[in-house]
């Protein structure tokens, strides 16, 4: 939910649902995100990622903009492949991405809009793997059943609308931040490129130190938080990069090292809502770290980011240089 929209004119299955229905939702979806489901993707995952930084590598000058050049297209197609959406499409995603996340407040209105267009696309494709089922997690979707019944058209499209934005836009950000850091920090990005097996311990760290996520709830009645007074109906932001860097639960924790231990950050959440893609996440981050390393070990900022903050922070450019 967005703290922006306190009565929204739409529903995203399954975070903005409670239980019991949120958990049969949940049922439903997890076998499709566990870590079995997940590791068949690694090798198409990879591909992608080699395919993707070897174009980049080969370049002269030896220049990119690492999150239009890789870190959009990379999770994002995979994710697209994962639902059976052409990937000659990925233009027409991204925009509608943008104008449902990440658009000024002056272009709000655009969100619905927006929000509207991907429900008519969804709509055709369900009723073609309704016709045709093939082997994703559409085709999947609509052979479910809740409760004896076959699972509304309209729960469906609204499933497919927050599955969307999730797989579209949460690995971009999050590999945008990690390489910023590594391209302005030579030691730690010198550590992992000498010693890949530190690579798991060093992207947990970055997901701590750099956790893009910014839930909101809607409070339910009158509440006073630590001297605030808070009304039945606000809406309150929840910011997991803070609770992240909370020094009393995690030792020096303004300080990205790489080798931290004991690191139960919350980057996925926590909870029944925790990321239901966070397997996922996890392997296209990790296999990105590996083989851009492998390849392009050298690279340092070429200009001045650029960022964005709404319902998920990231990075709109990240220009690099390398050699």
């Amino acid at each position: 939910m967005s703290v922006l929209d306190p009565d929204p004119p739409y529903r995203w299955i399954p975070e903005m649902l409670d239980p019991p229905e949120h958990t049969i939702w949940r049922r439903l979806l997890a076998p499709l995100f566990s870590p079995a489901a997940v590791a068949r993707l690694a090798d198409r995952a990879r591909s992608h990622a080699v395919s993707l930084i070897d174009e980049i590598a080969a370049r002269d000058p030896r220049t990119c903009d690492f999150v239009t050049d890789f870190a959009r297209v990379y999770p994002t197609t995979i994710f697209l492949e994962l639902l059976g959406l052409p990937v000659e499409d990925l233009g027409t995603f991204l925009t509608w991405e943008h104008a449902i996340l990440h658009a000024p407040p002056a272009e709000r209105a655009n969100r619905v809009q927006a929000m509207g267009q991907v429900i008519g696309y969804f709509t055709e494709v369900i009723a073609a793997r309704r016709g045709k089922p093939e082997n994703d997690l559409i085709s999947a979707a609509v052979t479910w059943k809740i409760d004896g019944r076959p699972v509304p058209e309209r729960d469906l499209m609204d499933m497919c609308l927050l599955l969307f934005m999730a797989g579209l836009d949460t690995v971009t950000a999050q590999l945008s931040y990690a390489f910023w850091h590594l391209a302005t920090h030579d030691e730690d990005r010198e550590k992992i490129t000498a010693d890949p097996a530190l690579i798991p311990d060093a992207m947990e760290e970055l997901l701590r130190a750099y956790s893009i996520v910014q839930p909101a709830r809607k409070l339910t009645r009158d509440a006073d938080v630590h001297g605030c007074p808070m009304k039945a109906g606000d809406m309150v932001l929840l910011p997991l990069n803070q609770a992240n860097r909370d020094p009393a639960a995690f030792p020096d924790a303004a300080q990205v090292i790489l080798d931290r231990t004991q690191n139960r950050h919350l980057a996925f959440g926590v909870g029944p809502h925790r990321c239901l893609g966070a397997h996922l996440a996890r392997l296209e981050m990790r296999i990105a770290f590996e083989e851009w390393h492998t390849r392009i070990p050298h690279y340092h900022l070429a200009g001045p980011p650029t960022e964005h903050a709404d319902l998920v922070l990231g990075l709109t450019h990240l220009p690099l240089t390398f050699s």
